[in-house]
């Protein structure tokens, strides 16, 4: 008996082993492939926007335990939400869908430590097209900049070429613009005591900012702009982020919001709850998660007031919700400003209310840009992608129809410059006693702003639909 067991142990062992050597090679496949899909784009500026031109992408995952000896048509066409059995029959016989790198049949079987990959003609929703990313601090451990509106921070969703990251990876920025701001801010630390083993020094021959990598510390709504801390090392990075999870860190932010906010100040406690990952739509609600917003306001010009928002926890639009559940929504805000979802008066909702609030929002959503360009059902529990193209949910087409990409073949329209950013800015992060980074305030938070004129003709008196004949769109 102990030699059968000994005997059944070692063929375990071999037979794991040869599991964990197919899925080694098959990651040492991803990262070639990684390294092979890195795309440089060619940025394209027109009409006030930054566009991508439309390149190919592989979009890879390895096999799940669920997946194991089925069909890999079977897989895309039940896993997935976008594609037609049409497009992903199609798809593999053409060689755009593979298993470890080699084509394959509809009828391959799929095996534990497959990596399936998808290769789609890949368009990203334009953004914003402002000259400069502004530099507010730089060193060789640290890059800290102003964040334009419309810019996502990191690769999500849609965008990938068209963020923040990537654009400082791709294009650099003018280190010598930088220079005295990081002057100014080592000496602050040098008198301080504190934080000189974060900020570093910058050497003359680390100035090639094309070549730098980044680690985002915080994140920001992609129409929120502000303050980002980008470390360049993993153990700065590291640093900060324990920091900014221990709420050893303050943040300020300023909002203009619709209405005359209350000239005292207000404390908002209310728990928030994410009702919609896919759609990012947050709402108060007593399941939700611990929160504490404290408000200030600045300004009030008779139609909308400039608030100081300091919140004291991080959750997913915590400033917007607040502001949404104390009736006083920022003013622009395509979400949380959408009568047409939340009602003329917005304020509190009832956790009653969470299916109706999501049946208007979806309703009301415009065009379709989901965050997940790629996503598995959510059913199914995952978290993978698939690509979203109209021509691949379309069983009616042919499979050489199937192929075309139906975005080449009707462009869509460009977003109006207003759906690109909302009345909301960081612009302080400070660890007490160590650093602080500050911006100057953005023109519409100013006193004399007279730009949010526009809003009650164009957008209030539309539901939070621009002009009207843009609907609330899915932004975030």
């Amino acid at each position: 008996m102990k030699n059968k067991i000994e005997g059944r142990d070692r063929s375990l062992g071999r037979s794991r082993n040869n599991s964990n050597n197919a899925i080694n090679e098959n990651i040492n496949q991803r990262k070639k492939s990684n390294f092979e899909n890195f795309v440089v784009p060619n940025y394209i500026i027109e009409n006030g926007l930054r566009k991508v031109e439309p390149y190919d992408w592989n979009y890879e995952t390895f096999a799940k335990g669920r997946w194991l000896k089925k069909k890999v048509i079977d897989i895309y066409t039940d896993e997935f939400q976008a594609g037609s059995f049409a497009y992903y029959d199609a798809a593999i016989n053409a060689g755009k869908i593979l298993v470890n790198g080699d084509k394959i049949s509809s009828g391959q079987l799929i095996t534990n430590g497959d990596l399936l990959t998808h290769i789609v003609h890949r368009h990203e929703p334009p953004v914003s097209a402002l000259p400069n990313i502004k530099v507010v601090y730089c060193s060789k451990n640290l890059l800290v900049v102003d964040k334009p509106p419309g810019l996502p921070v990191h690769p999500t969703g849609r965008y990938n070429q068209n963020t923040l990251t990537k654009v400082l990876e791709i294009e650099g920025f003018d280190s010598k613009s930088v220079i005295s701001n990081y002057k100014n801010y080592f000496k602050y630390d040098e008198e301080s005591g504190n934080g000189n083993s974060l900020v570093g020094n910058l050497e003359e021959h680390d100035l090639d900012s094309k070549s730098w990598k980044y680690s985002c510390v915080n994140r920001l709504d992609r129409l929120t702009s502000g303050v980002v801390l980008l470390a360049r090392t993993k153990e700065i990075a590291n640093i900060m982020m324990e920091d900014m999870m221990n709420r050893n860190i303050t943040k300020a932010y300023v909002a203009r919001v619709k209405g005359e906010f209350p000239i005292e100040e207000v404390v908002c406690a209310e728990p928030i709850l994410t009702i919609s990952h896919k759609m990012s739509v947050n709402m108060v609600s007593p399941k939700g998660k611990p929160c504490l917003t404290k408000f200030k306001r600045m300004s009030y010009n008779g139609l909308t007031s400039v608030v100081l928002c300091e919140p004291k926890t991080g959750r997913t639009h915590q400033i917007r919700v607040h502001l949404l559940y104390l009736g006083f929504p920022i003013a622009n805000d395509p979400i949380y400003c959408c009568s047409e979802v939340f009602g003329e008066e917005g304020g509190a909702k009832s956790e009653t209310q969470q299916d109706a609030i999501l049946k208007k929002y979806k309703a009301a959503a415009f065009p379709l840009d989901k965050d997940d360009f790629h996503t598995i059902n959510e059913s199914k529990g995952g978290k993978d992608f698939v690509f979203d193209n109209e021509s691949m949910n379309n069983d009616s087409l042919s499979s050489i129809e199937s192929l075309v990409c139906q975005e080449c073949k009707y462009p869509k329209e460009d977003p109006l410059p207003e759906q690109l950013m909302i009345y909301l800015h960081a612009f302080k992060y400070e660890k007490s006693g160590s650093w602080f980074f500050e911006t100057e305030l953005p023109v519409w938070a100013e006193d004399d702003y007279t730009g949010d004129r526009i809003l009650k003709e164009r957008f209030w008196n539309y539901g939070g639909k621009w002009d009207g004949n843009i609907k609330c769109r899915i932004l975030e």
